[in-house]
C-alpha cells in the first residue's frame, strides 16, 4: 500500500476528507471544517494526541 499524505493535522480543528467524485457538503466551510480531497476512497488515519504540558506528558510516559 502506498502512503500518500493528504495533509498534516498539526492544529486542533475540524477536518473533512472527501473522496473522489464526492462533493463537499453545503455549509461545511461555514461550520468551520477544513476540507481536503482524497485521491482514493480508502483513507487510513493515524493521530497521536498529546498534552501541551511537559510535566503531564512526562508523568504519562512514566506510567507506560
Amino acid at each position: 500500500m502506498w502512503q500518500i499524505g493528504i495533509t498534516k493535522m498539526t492544529e486542533p480543528d475540524k477536518y473533512l476528507f472527501v473522496g473522489p467524485g464526492q462533493e463537499v457538503p453545503e455549509g461545511a466551510d461555514k461550520e468551520g471544517y477544513r476540507v481536503f480531497q482524497s485521491p482514493t476512497m480508502t483513507v487510513m488515519l493515524g493521530i497521536r494526541l498529546m498534552s501541551t504540558d511537559k510535566d503531564e506528558r512526562m508523568s504519562i510516559l512514566k506510567k507506560i
